[in-house]
């Protein structure tokens, strides 16, 4: 009956969840310029099916893919890019008025910022590699026409075992795809005093 006893309590005994989760974070470089009253909507995010599981996606081969069992994301990813996204303009352009749609979609708005996600995740080579294009368009019956830019960007991971290290690269890639946001918001802003703003030297 002893030896009973203590199986059970042995099979009902609570186990440690040994899942880790994890978030992408803003990383604030030098700031661009102060706009306080700049209003711009960071969404819709789109990404491709295979980025859309919980668990974090890296490259193993040209076709194949490693999904980590334990090691998953805190939120699924297209928001987390949009409130990345949107966190980072608000640092670059000194605005509180940016925001990741659609948790916010104010009726006035000075540009709204779509972004389509081709590829993100770490690769064979051992960086992360972001691939994906935004389409800044502002308001309906804006004057200039909606323009399209793509960024292919690649991120040294600091150790490449590591998903902390993973999300940490994810999230620097990130930060440079959002400089490029960035420039393009301030050169339309500028656009019609013909102050372009200077591009980034190439990464």
């Amino acid at each position: 009956a002893l030896a009973l006893l203590l199986a059970s309590c042995s099979v009902l005994s609570p186990t440690e969840d040994p899942t880790r989760h994890y978030l992408l974070k803003g990383v604030r470089t030098a700031r661009l310029s102060n706009h306080p009253d700049l209003v711009v909507l960071v969404g819709p995010v789109t990404i491709p099916g295979y980025l859309e599981s919980k668990q974090i996606t890296t490259s193993s081969g040209p076709n194949d893919l490693d999904l980590a069992e334990f090691h998953v994301w805190a939120e699924d990813l297209d928001r987390a890019v949009s409130r990345v996204v949107a966190e980072n303009l608000s640092h670059l352009l000194g605005s509180p008025g940016i925001a990741p749609y659609p948790d916010a979609d104010p009726p006035a708005h000075d540009f709204r910022c779509a972004i389509i996600v081709r590829r993100f995740e770490k690769g064979v080579d051992g960086q992360v590699h972001l691939e994906a294009s935004y389409i800044l368009s502002g308001p309906l019956g804006a004057e200039l026409p909606p323009q399209t830019a793509s960024r292919s960007i690649a991120t040294r991971i600091g150790d490449p075992t590591n998903h902390t290290s993973i999300a940490d690269a994810m999230s620097r890639a990130l930060s440079q795809f959002s400089r490029s946001v960035a420039r393009s918001v301030l050169n339309r802003q500028h656009r019609r005093h013909q102050k372009p703003v200077s591009p980034d030297p190439v990464d």
